[in-house]
């Protein structure tokens, strides 16, 4: 069984472009996944409105997904969910694949909208498209775990927020 667990932050300023992209690709790669849970964040000053625009897109996708809400952390965003929801409570699981995923770029700064949608449209390709290779993979015993990037000895940034 292949599970999706998606963070989406809901801004504050309501409905962003990078939203509709990311419907795009959901969309693209709903086939991939026999359930869907979606945890939407948001600030405690998001508009209800805008919450509701989120919840009604993703169901547009996918009409049975699992919805909850956590409250946004503005230093660790999706970070604290996993490490407080999944990383704390592996063993209590069910034994299938989980893909976790969240919406990149909505509050991002540091690059243009391009390079943003451009970083978005890999993780979901490489992730998503060969998935036989990623079956082919996960059917062997020794393997736990895969992603897309690795970076190595690479010195963190001074604006990262995660350890």
């Amino acid at each position: 069984m292949k599970t999706l667990i998606y963070y989406f932050y809901v801004h504050p300023t309501g409905w962003n472009d990078l939203y509709d992209f990311h419907i795009y690709n959901l969309k693209a790669y709903k086939e991939v996944f026999d359930k869907q849970i979606f945890i939407i964040s948001h600030d405690p000053d998001t508009l209800t409105i805008h919450i509701d625009n989120v919840r009604k897109a993703i169901h547009s996708v996918f009409p049975d997904a699992e919805i909850r809400n956590y409250a946004n952390d503005k230093d660790l965003r999706e970070s604290k969910w996993f490490y407080n929801e999944i990383a704390t409570k592996l063993s209590q699981l069910p034994d299938q694949w989980y893909f976790f995923a969240h919406n990149k770029g909505v509050d991002t700064w540091y690059t243009p909208v391009d390079n943003c949608k451009r970083w978005i449209m890999g993780m979901y390709f490489m992730n998503l498209n060969y998935m036989d290779k990623i079956e082919e993979q996960m059917d062997q015993y020794e393997t736990c775990v895969i992603g897309t990037y690795l970076i190595r000895n690479v010195k963190a940034w001074p604006w990262l927020r995660y350890n």
